[in-house]
């Protein structure tokens, strides 16, 4: 128990340091992107104003906005110019009853600051010279209002999805160190695997209807899309727990029907290629295969198969799927020239939650488990035979139609 309560601290430690460290790398990639705004901003009037500084003493206000339209406006950029007495020449129309903050001998240095309405900016001022001529200041600044409510809710979503990650690890140390109490524990198992779908749902939506923001930056739509798919992970493994619960209690219940072999695989291999763009998949069968099954078992069955075929080989594997007949049963074999199994441990794969040492292969334990179970419900069999180093090779065989 002791051991158990000291992993449990490590991994809130881990859990806790990545996803700060997650929050602090998009945080600094925001503004970096906001300070490289202002810099390219300053950069582009400074070159302007190079080009005719006459133009500029004469009328300041025509240097507002770039030579290509109203650029800076619709990227949320304000302007300032300074003459050398200190007093404001001109400024971006939304200053109206504004000024940016200006402080002489303070350029170069990047700012943030609020203005009395509660108003925050980033600002950076730069002297305007030209052939040695100091013909003012200018000031550029950006709300960063907007940003500031984005890493609030990027900071909820994180605290949630932190929450979410540790009582999914605690639901798998629950089944692995106590086995003992399952039996005892299933209605509360499922009970907490429903609940944890909606706040994973939640997670998910959020973040996906705020992808379609037309004003997001890249970073910031890097950082909902990674939170998309973190949640979408963990909705699958929530989902995986569910499956085995139903399988061990007997409420599984199958929806046979006449179905295509090749057409379930065709469809199942197509999916995880998605997930898995760097791995060549090789899909090889002919003619029909049918048989009486339930499709969305079988859909999963294959899926787990090629799924973790491709997870444990290296950028550029191959996973080669073939489908064959043999007298009244078809056999599907899934071979993958990946990190291979150790033959001591290659019955134990098929076990719920195990796991092969030290994360060279396996992913939750549940998949092979699921697998396994589904194979078993369609009273066919399921073997493996792997080499470490070699990759291994995942036989199903399944009767033909009954």
């Amino acid at each position: 128990m002791k051991l158990t309560a000291l992993l449990r601290i490590f991994i809130a430690i881990v859990l806790i340091a990545s996803y700060a460290t997650l929050y602090i790398y998009f945080k600094n990639s925001v503004e970096e992107r906001l300070e490289l705004q202002l810099l390219n901003a300053a950069d582009d009037i400074l070159v302007n104003i190079a080009k005719d500084p006459d133009s500029f003493n004469a009328r300041p206000s025509q240097f507002l906005f770039p030579s290509k339209g109203n650029e800076f406006a619709s990227a949320g950029i304000l302007v300032e110019f300074i003459n050398s007495n200190g007093n404001v020449t001109s400024r971006s129309p939304s200053l109206k009853y504004n000024m940016l903050p200006f402080t002489k001998n303070d350029d170069n240095i990047m700012k943030d600051l609020e203005m009395e309405d509660g108003t925050k900016l980033k600002a950076f001022q730069k002297q305007v010279e030209v052939e040695d001529k100091n013909l003012g200041s200018l000031v550029v600044a950006i709300s960063t209002s907007q940003t500031e409510h984005f890493l609030e809710r990027l900071r909820l979503i994180l605290l949630i999805a932190l929450i979410i990650t540790f009582a999914v690890f605690e639901l798998g140390m629950f089944a692995l160190v106590n086995l003992d109490m399952i039996n005892r524990q299933r209605k509360f198992l499922s009970f907490v695997s429903h609940e944890l779908k909606t706040p994973i749902s939640a997670i998910a939506g959020t973040a996906e209807v705020a992808l379609r923001g037309g004003k997001l930056s890249a970073d910031a739509r890097e950082t909902l899309a990674a939170v998309k798919d973190e949640a979408d992970k963990m909705g699958n493994m929530t989902e995986k727990f569910l499956q085995i619960f139903r399988q061990s209690s007997g409420t599984q219940k199958l929806n046979k029907k006449n179905v295509d072999l090749g057409e379930i695989l065709a469809e199942s291999a197509s999916g995880v290629k998605k997930s898995y763009p760097d791995k060549v998949f090789v899909l090889k069968y002919s003619g029909q295969a049918q048989i009486t099954g339930d499709p969305d078992h079988l859909k999963n069955l294959f899926k787990n198969l090629i799924e973790n075929a491709a997870r444990n080989t290296k950028e550029g594997g191959r996973i080669e799927i073939t489908l064959t007949g043999r007298e009244k049963e078809f056999v599907i074999t899934v071979r993958d020239n990946g990190v291979g199994i150790p033959k001591n441990l290659q019955k134990k794969i098929f076990d719920a939650y195990y796991q092969v040492e030290q994360g060279k292969y396996g992913g939750s334990g549940l998949g092979l488990a699921i697998a396994k179970w589904v194979v078993e419900a369609h009273k066919g069999q399921i073997s493996v035979k792997s080499e470490p180093g070699k990759g291994s090779k995942f036989t199903v065989v399944l009767p033909g139609r009954s």
